[in-house]
């Protein structure tokens, strides 16, 4: 009799564990006592509209006493709790016994989205047609890492240029609890906004060619500094301005408990003009900067053409001040010239010194080098 309780205790051991599994999965996609949170994701538990616990899961990160969400240093985990211990063997997040008055909050944002026509995705040329669409959902979490495309409109450049830009930047939450609560999630336009007016102070002096040289790839180009500075203060986001007269007002992290970590430059287009229009206008410049290279190119070698002449010219006072000091010296000098000047002349007829025309006749002597 033993025995067979105690089998029967075992059968039912192994199937509660696979069934109450499964009951907890289904509990958990339906927000119901128990919630599902995919890697990256942060939720929030509710009751009546007031916070009460956030819900992380980041790899490699945790939620700190005062709900900033920090990174894991020398490896060692914060302590755990019981919920945390029953996460971590079940894989589903605990609500409250208490549900429906304890949920998981649903709030509504409004954020934009940058599409990319299939057709231009490898197209080499400058002007390439990108589609921002404005997106606006209920949703029931926070992305703890996001790519968001950002346009700077109409920023004006010297020499009547106007141009807009576009960046795609990549935002990481620091304080989950001010977008969501403190701004009930209306963060992304002043974000946007901000880093406009990032890129338009650091474009404002730059005319549209040095715009065009200026590195901005890279996360260590001035223009990716430029607009990551935002994160600590926006007073002045000019890295060359020295004017320290104004205090600098709270950033981005402090404001919008958000930071960018990342930007990467997509392009610009010249702004309230054709496709067409843009194209022949590049193409335009992009002439001007090839001539203005060629121009260049022959000051270096004009210059390095007067340098030499110059060098040359001391080395031959040298020898003839060595020459007048020999019997013939300087008869020697004249020959020697005399003979160069025929050899590296390039054409078919030769005057030296008041018309004399030499005795060597140049046709047959490149015929005989030609042989």
């Amino acid at each position: 009799m033993i025995m067979i309780q105690l089998i029967l205790t075992i059968v039912l051991l192994i199937l509660i564990v696979p069934i109450g599994s499964l009951l907890l999965n289904e509990l958990g996609k339906r927000d119901m006592w128990f919630t599902t949170c995919n890697e990256g994701e942060i939720k929030f538990i509710v009751r009546g509209g007031s916070l009460h616990k956030i819900i992380i899961n980041v790899k490699g990160h945790y939620l700190s006493e005062n709900d900033e969400i920090k990174k894991i240093k020398n490896k060692k985990k914060p302590r755990q709790n019981a919920e945390s211990l029953f996460t971590e063997k079940t894989g589903v997040y605990f609500i409250h016994w208490l549900y429906p008055i304890y949920h998981i909050h649903i709030y509504k944002f409004s954020w934009d989205s940058l599409e990319l026509p299939l057709e231009h995705k490898t197209a080499s040329s400058d002007i390439v047609d990108m589609n921002i669409q404005s997106r606006e959902e209920f949703i029931d979490s926070l992305f703890f890492v996001y790519t968001y495309p950002v346009v700077a409109k109409e920023v004006e450049l010297e020499g009547n240029f106007t141009v807009n830009i576009y960046v795609n930047i990549t935002i990481q939450v620091v304080f989950p609890i001010i977008p969501v609560f403190w701004l009930n999630g209306n963060w992304f336009l002043p974000v946007t906004s901000t880093v406009s007016g990032a890129i338009s102070d650091y474009a404002r002096n730059m005319d549209f060619d040095a715009f065009r040289k200026e590195l901005k790839e890279g996360q260590d180009s001035k223009f990716s500094k430029t607009i990551r500075s935002i994160n600590d203060a926006t007073q002045n986001t000019d890295l060359n301005s020295t004017d320290s007269t104004e205090e600098g007002k709270g950033g981005i992290i402090e404001k919008f408990g958000i930071k960018i970590t990342k930007v990467n430059y997509i392009k610009t287009e010249l702004a309230g003009i054709s496709k067409e229009v843009q194209e022949a206008t590049l193409a335009k410049e992009k002439a001007r900067y090839e001539a203005e290279a060629a121009i260049e190119t022959a000051k270096g070698t004009a210059e390095a053409t007067k340098l030499q002449g110059e060098a040359e010219a001391c080395a031959l006072a040298v020898q003839l001040t060595a020459a007048v000091k020999t019997e013939g010296g300087v008869n020697v000098i004249i020959e020697r010239l005399r003979n160069e000047g025929i050899t590296k002349f390039p054409g078919s007829s030769l005057v030296l010194d008041r018309g004399v025309l030499p005795t060597l006749p140049l046709e047959s002597k490149k015929k005989e080098e030609v042989e």
